[in-house]
């Protein structure tokens, strides 16, 4: 098989891979359209709503463009063969899929900020490591993305010339995942400790509400790790599929993000007497 044959392969993986990201962002908007109808959009304006209609539109916008660049690539049009076009297409992929990555990751904090009953010292905490990580993925991406993108003329794809190093953007990620999902099974472990082992303890909060948000915080930290761990494989094995993993990568966190304020809400509004006022209003309300 020959150099040019490879490429263009992979070219066509990368778009089917975005292709099935695509449809399975659309598919879950499809499932939770009446529960984004009556829980976010006949709700008052706050952070939790602008939060999500970010999470949920950016996402699903960025997937349109992305689909209407992949397949007019295939045809012969000078525009989409300049270098310089598929240049910055590739920088967008990459800075805003670290965008969808920290608007998520900010909702996954706020949720587990809640479960420490609004703990400062653990906020503090996962601001300044949001901050590292976020800060060391960015710092790979400039590195990356100096002198290291080039296109090969015979394929109408990007054809990236990347260093061996480039699946280091996903290790940050990894490692604050890592971080949150730890401090979410130290939370759940304490609650549970605590209920069983002192009768004066008592959660200022509903039951139910705080038993659905360790779950889903375990839950959502574990996809997101499996997710990270995937694309850092296929980025360390094969630098020609970089592309295949922007729409499932930014489709698994606008599901995670979109569905975990969802979740939150409808647990608040069935379950609302035995929620106080002041954890019901940072919890993504």
């Amino acid at each position: 098989m020959t150099f040019s044959t490879e490429i263009l392969i992979d070219g066509y993986v990368s778009r089917y891979a975005n292709l099935a990201g695509g449809a399975l962002l659309f598919y879950d908007y499809l499932l939770t359209l009446d529960d984004e109808i009556e829980f976010i959009w006949k709700k008052q304006w706050s952070i939790g709503k602008a939060l999500f209609i970010m999470s949920r539109y950016y996402p699903l916008i960025a997937t349109v463009v992305l689909y209407f660049i992949f397949t007019n690539q295939l045809d012969n049009s000078p525009f989409w063969k300049s270098d310089n076009i598929s240049i910055q297409y590739g920088k967008w992929q990459g800075w805003s899929g670290l965008a969808t990555c920290m608007l998520v990751e900010t909702i996954l904090q706020m949720r587990l900020y809640a479960l420490y009953f609004l703990n400062k010292k653990i906020l503090l905490l996962m601001v300044i490591s949001f901050v590292v990580s976020s800060g060391s993925t960015a710092l790979v991406l400039v590195k990356l993305y100096i002198g290291h993108i080039t296109v090969q003329p015979e394929i109408p794809f990007c054809l990236p010339t990347l260093p061996a190093y480039c699946y280091a953007v996903w290790i940050p990620r990894l490692a604050f995942d890592t971080f949150l999902c730890v401090l979410a099974l130290a939370r759940g472990f304490q609650l549970a400790c605590n209920e069983h082992g002192s009768s004066e303890y008592t959660i200022p909060s509903g039951k139910h509400l705080i038993t659905v948000l360790i779950k889903d915080c375990i839950g959502s930290y574990l996809m997101m790790f499996a997710i990270y761990l995937t694309f850092l494989t296929i980025w360390a094995r094969n630098a020609n599929l970089i592309e295949t993993c922007f729409n499932l990568s930014i489709g698994f966190q606008s599901i995670v993000g979109t569905r975990t304020i969802l979740g939150i809400r409808k647990v608040i509004q069935n379950d609302g007497s035995e929620v106080s006022p002041s954890m019901a209003n940072d919890m993504l309300r």
